[in-house]
């Protein structure tokens, strides 16, 4: 979900779009960190980030977060309210 050009909100997907949300993620990761990264460790990290969604094939790797722990509480919160 993001605004669009029309001024509103709408939900986009696809690589196009992933890709400046991702860099983003990978800009504040880079910021926070003393340590010296290259392509390989920054892949590593960015796995400390993701939060599984389910199913490879429709999700990808899952959901880029700086607040993984956040969006896991959300998750599971809707998930218990659905049980119940």
């Amino acid at each position: 979900m993001s605004t669009d050009n029309k001024g509103s909100y709408s939900t986009f997907s696809g690589t196009s779009f992933a890709t400046a949300y991702a860099t983003s993620v990978i800009a504040a990761i880079l910021n926070r960190s003393d340590s010296k990264y290259n392509a390989s460790t920054i892949k590593e990290e960015l796995s400390n980030y993701v939060v599984k969604l389910g199913d490879k094939v429709q999700f990808g790797e899952g959901f880029l977060t700086l607040q993984k722990e956040r969006v896991e509480e959300i998750l599971n919160e809707k998930d218990e309210k659905e049980i119940n």
